[in-house]
């Protein structure tokens, strides 16, 4: 058992209990509403978001001043560097708390793989075979819940 497979029995019992009333496909739309919100609120929970906030903003400010430059391209080094510059950080502040956040998520998505992945049951009742998996049901629904929240949050 690898360190991705630890929280599958939790997984497993959880979808268990779901089972019970619950079909399949809505027990993904669950799992990708879980899946956004144990993301989502783990980057908002890690993330200096402070920080992340006043580098967009001066990354912003950076790109706005090297639009706005009128001169000959050898004079505008400096304006690239600090657009550069402010870019980079803004990557460096953001990365860790993606990376923390997302290694739930990645338990999630190798438990799936295993539980829904390995039939041939059609989850969805339309459309081609590929576009039927667990993941035509799951991906869509994280995705608009990780953007909802982002918003609701006013995550950076």
């Amino acid at each position: 058992m690898g360190i991705l497979e630890l929280p599958a029995p939790l997984f497993a019992s959880l979808d268990q209990f779901m089972a019970v009333g619950i079909l399949a496909t809505v027990r993904l739309i669950i799992w990708g509403s879980i899946g956004a919100v144990v993301t989502m609120g783990l980057y908002k929970l890690f993330s200096p978001q402070a920080k992340i906030g006043h580098a967009k903003r001066a990354a912003q400010a950076a790109r706005r001043r090297l639009y706005e430059f009128d001169g000959e391209l050898a004079d505008a080094g400096p304006l690239i560097r600090g657009q550069f510059i402010a870019a980079f950080k803004h990557i460096g502040l953001v990365v860790p708390a993606s990376l923390l956040a997302m290694f739930p998520l990645l338990c999630l998505l190798v438990w799936l793989d295993t539980t829904y992945g390995q039939s041939n049951v059609a989850y969805l009742p339309v459309g081609p075979e590929w576009g039927r998996s667990w993941m035509a049901v799951f991906f869509p629904v994280m995705v608009m819940v990780s953007l909802l929240i982002y918003r609701w949050a006013r995550i950076e």
